[in-house]
């Protein structure tokens, strides 16, 4: 069968989308664990990513995520856990949906209700899904280039602003430093959900085609952590809602931009549209395969959406809510379902295939 995504566009793709997440997050979420050291969390954190990416790609070694829970559970049990993490992303796209939006609307857009946001980029993701999933992945190729830029070059020119005495650890800090391994890492899992689409890549998963977007995800995660620490310091950069944004809106590129906060923006925007675009795909293409009106993909994308947008609606009332739901409920979640219930079907699998 020619398969519409060739192993490194589904690799960009996953890198891109990550990129939604760890804006999002770092480093305030690393910064509250570790403290000043917090940038080098991101050390320790590579090998335990590594290790997940090993067994995922183990796991879904000539097969994808949906084929492998039903093998290594069953295929009744198997279906279970595949609906409760197509709910899960259905909720969690929502939630996308809405945390994108407040965050235009926080630091740039303060006149316009979130909903015109909301409304703009679902209107957008459901729009490429009329296309097809080489596309989506092409579109991934496209903005890389200019994410990569933006999200690792631009904050190279704020460290002659940083202030080292602020990002060096303390003595005895190492328990804190390793507590920021865990909002990292909960942060780059999210790309195992890909494996959902595995069936429809060219190639299979190995841990060589991971290492590349994943030290640079964990690089940058690093140099968010030092450059925003070593200007704002550790309690103002906690207190911040998006200390990151606040950082480089004043950054000026003499003979390019005058200022980079547009271009920043439509940044967020991108990966925003991809993270919901692929999980939207994801999600009505699980709901085909469970045999929910699998001839009438119109009918599974607007019950997905429209599901995702009461999530958005639902989750949260406030900023303040919204905060609270990124720190308090998104997290533990997705490690249940990367960290607990991945490596119980690998390892089920192990035992089966050795019975």
């Amino acid at each position: 069968m020619n398969k519409p995504l060739q192993r490194t566009q589904l690799n960009t793709l996953l890198t891109v989308s990550l990129l939604s997440p760890l804006i999002r997050q770092m480093p305030t979420a690393v910064v509250r664990s570790a403290g000043a050291g917090a940038w080098l969390s991101a050390l320790p954190a590579v090998p335990v990513l590594l290790a997940l990416g090993w067994m995922n790609c183990d796991l879904l070694r000539g097969r994808d995520l949906f084929t492998a829970l039903e093998q290594s559970f069953g295929r009744r049990l198997g279906r279970v856990f595949v609906w409760l993490i197509t709910g899960w992303l259905l909720f969690y796209l929502g939630f996308v949906l809405r945390s994108g939006a407040d965050r235009f609307v926080t630091t740039v857009y303060p006149e316009h209700s979130v909903w015109v946001f909301v409304a703009v980029l679902s209107a957008m993701a459901l729009i490429i899904q009329t296309g097809t999933l080489r596309q989506l992945g092409r579109m991934g190729q496209a903005v890389e280039p200019f994410l990569l830029f933006f999200f690792l070059v631009l904050p190279f020119l704020v460290l002659p602003q940083v202030e080292w005495a602020q990002v060096r650890p303390e003595k005895g800090d190492l328990p804190g430093l390793l507590r920021g391994i865990f909002p990292i890492a909960d942060t780059l899992c999210v790309a195992v959900y890909g494996g959902f689409l595995e069936d429809r890549t060219e190639g299979e998963c190995s841990l060589s085609s991971l290492l590349r977007p994943l030290l640079a995800l964990t690089a940058l995660t690093a140099l968010l952590c030092l450059s925003t620490v070593g200007v704002f310091g550790v309690s103002l950069t906690e207190e911040l809602y998006y200390p990151f944004f606040v950082l480089l809106r004043n950054v000026q590129l003499t003979g390019f931009l005058e200022r980079v906060e547009a271009a920043l923006v439509a940044q967020w925007a991108a990966v925003d549209l991809i993270l919901c675009s692929l999980l939207l795909w994801i999600c009505q293409r699980n709901l085909s395969r469970l045999g929910f009106f699998p001839e009438r993909k119109g009918i599974r994308l607007g019950l997905c959406l429209l599901l995702a947008l009461s999530a958005a609606l639902l989750c949260a009332g406030s900023s303040y809510a919204l905060l609270q739901l990124t720190e308090r409920v998104v997290p533990p979640v997705n490690a249940a379902l990367v960290f607990v219930l991945v490596p119980l079907c690998w390892g089920v699998g192990k035992v089966k295939s050795r019975g």
